[in-house]
């Protein structure tokens, strides 16, 4: 199980390679609006390039490599910031389910303080007995919850 410090680690890591690849998209797309700045002079003969058809030959494939390096590049990007976004909603729902058992294991306690009480009136106590089952099933139910959703996050983060 990841303590928290290992979460905001694990997520800082993420956004790391996030804008180590949004740094290198952006090398590409210059060298992309580079090469069809020069495809576009040569097609205008405004250039001192060689106008001859072997020249513009490689520079259209050149875009072309660039272009489908971008594409790569991109997906890549997606699919870092659609596992970040999984990872942050895992880890607000893991949160409120610990502050949701946190909250019915006081009401437990308080409950079980009240039924042991002599001076309760003994014609509450069957009431409060059934709110005390009733919250452990609940708290039972939430840590099993817990346990999935905890075990879903580890899956996450092993698939980067």
């Amino acid at each position: 199980m990841a303590t928290w410090n290992e979460t905001l680690k694990h997520l800082e890591g993420l956004r790391q390679k996030r804008r180590e690849a949004d740094d290198h998209l952006y090398a590409i797309q210059l060298q992309l609006i580079k090469a069809e700045d020069g495809l576009k002079r040569i097609k205008k003969e405004e250039t001192v390039l060689p106008g001859d058809t072997r020249a513009i030959e490689l520079l259209r494939r050149k875009i072309t490599s660039l272009e489908e390096r971008l594409r790569e590049i991109t997906k890549r990007i997606n699919v870092i910031e659609s596992l970040l976004q999984k990872i942050n909603e895992q880890s607000g729902k893991i949160q409120f389910l610990e502050k949701k058992i946190q909250a019915l294991s006081d009401e437990i306690v308080a409950l079980m303080n009240v039924i042991n009480n002599p001076r309760t009136n003994p014609d509450k106590i069957e009431d409060l007995q059934v709110k005390l089952e009733k919250a452990k099933r609940l708290r039972a139910e939430l840590k099993a919850d817990l346990v999935k959703l905890k075990a879903a996050l580890d899956l996450l983060r092993r698939q980067q």
